[in-house]
């Protein structure tokens, strides 16, 4: 092997260094550890590609504008992640891409970021996008930067990726929003210090006031985990590492749960909340703002507070919660064992999956409830055999279903033919099998806006999508999953 040999011809060279000056041995050495640090490197990429294998990995946590992005992994033979590669978008403009691609060229781009880093995810609401760098204490950072989310010390917009660092290796980054010029972003270290960047204007950034900030300011510490809605519009909440609850930020029909529905602009304690999990919280403008919260506890609980006008946390009335309440199934007792659980927003459908693998569904019927329900409804089980569910939702609810089986079936909003199902029927109220290629692995929705709204799939090789056109995100319109051009 070459550069054995190479590896060789200079420990030999190195041996001949005994008649120089300890000086210049020194230097020497130091040039030679250098070269061969390089060597070794190379050798250790020679070996990675003969005994691993290329596949894409779908970002699922990118709410990109119009746009898809996949990345480049390398798996060994046990389908472990061994190497994390490059991240590929299709679609979005020259402001949002990444890429530095202009608006409608498609096919799939590089994302301009260094060669050589390993990202280990990447999130996003609309035109903003963070970079999460793997064993690191910086993420890079790209697109529209509203308020100055991106953290840059400054609200212009970024073509190209930069790197922003923190104190301590990052754990978890989060944004999201459907508006172009309102956009905000936290971060979580691992040391437990929460921090935010960008709008403000509801206190969001939970720092005190109401200034919108372009440097990431601390909003809590000893933080274990936290949690953002699905727009500029709503609340924040942290667990923290003792257990407690901690909400903030906007809170219009009181889905922050502090028994009020006024704005705060400063953590604060959830008293009636203990053992928080996972949090699920969404809002919509409808002429004013109307959202809601849901959190699955520890023992596999399922609370709700905030808007319930569409029975939305399915509760004996349609009046709205300010603190939060069980959610009752069809014989009117809490749900137990939940284990998945996604939606529940203001026109939107709540889906729950339990340990049994029984699916629940309930709240706005507009797109359908996964059955023969025409009005909105309380919990009602409608499936079993259940292992996970996707969904997009917003003004227009897409709902995917995947079985123990591996099958899938949508329903809801389809005017973007994006539920893979063989027609463009708008909506679709019971589920209805996708027409999957073979051998599919993982899918997940892009975009969370209904108009752009597209459903993506792979078996680990290829990349499938369908739905409608725009900027490029898709090869063509279609109403089933078709393989998109990679290269």
């Amino acid at each position: 092997m070459d550069n054995l040999e190479n590896l060789e011809n200079k420990i030999q060279e190195l041996k001949e260094l005994k008649t120089l000056s300890v000086e210049n041995s020194l230097g020497i050495l130091k040039t030679y550890n250098e070269s061969l640090k390089d060597d070794l490197n190379q050798i250790a990429q020679d070996i990675l590609k003969d005994t691993s294998k290329k596949k894409i990995r779908l970002l699922k946590n990118v709410n990109g504008y119009r746009s898809v992005f996949y990345q480049e992994v390398y798996e060994d033979n046990k389908g472990n992640i061994i190497k994390y590669g490059d991240i590929m978008v299709a679609g979005g403009d020259a402001i949002r891409s990444g890429a530095g691609k202009g608006v409608a060229s498609f096919g799939f781009y590089r994302v301009g970021i260094p060669y050589g880093v390993e990202i280990i995810d990447v999130v996003g609401g609309h035109g903003s996008f963070f970079a999460q760098e793997k064993d690191s204490d910086a993420m890079w950072v790209w697109g529209v930067n509203a308020q100055g989310c991106l953290g840059l010390g400054h609200s212009n917009n970024v073509l190209i990726p930069q790197r922003v660092s923190f104190p301590a290796k990052i754990k978890k980054i989060a944004s999201a929003s459907f508006s172009t010029g309102c956009q905000f972003a936290f971060v979580l270290l691992e040391d437990g210090r929460l921090l935010g960047a960008g709008r403000n204007a509801d206190g969001e950034l939970g720092i005190g006031n109401n200034i919108d900030c372009s440097k990431f300011l601390q909003a809590l510490s000893n933080v274990a985990d936290f949690f953002i809605g699905n727009n500029w519009a709503g609340g924040v909440y942290a667990i923290t590492y003792d257990g407690r609850l901690f909400s903030w930020g906007y809170n219009r029909t009181g889905w922050l749960g502090l028994g009020h529905s006024n704005n705060v602009n400063t953590p604060t304690l959830v008293s009636n909340v203990e053992n928080a999990k996972t949090i699920y919280h969404s809002t919509y403008n409808d002429g004013t703002w109307y959202g809601n919260t849901f959190i699955i506890t520890t023992d596999n609980r399922l609370l709700g507070a905030g808007y319930n006008g569409q029975w939305n946390l399915s509760q004996s009335d349609a009046n709205q919660r300010n603190t939060f309440v069980p959610i009752l199934n069809e014989s009117n007792l809490p749900l137990k064992d939940i284990i998945a659980f996604k939606g529940g927003g203001v026109y939107d459908v709540a889906l729950a999956i339990n340990n049994k693998g029984e699916l629940f569904s309930w709240g706005c019927a507009d797109m359908g409830l996964g059955d023969d329900r025409t009005a909105h409804s309380r919990c009602k089980k409608i499936a079993s055999g259940v292992k996970r569910i996707e969904k997009q939702g917003y003004r227009y609810p897409a709902n995917y279903i995947q079985y123990q089986n591996g099958s899938i079936a949508a329903f809801g909003y389809n005017q973007t033919q994006a539920l893979g199902v063989g027609n463009a029927t708008s909506p679709i109220r019971a589920m209805t099998p996708v027409i999957l290629p073979a051998k599919i692995i993982d899918f997940c929705v892009c975009s969370f806006y209904e108009g752009e709204r597209a459903f993506i799939a792979s078996d680990g090789e290829r990349l499938y999508g369908c739905g409608s056109v725009y900027e490029g995100n898709l090869n063509i319109t279609s109403n089933i999953l078709q393989p998109q051009i990679l290269k």
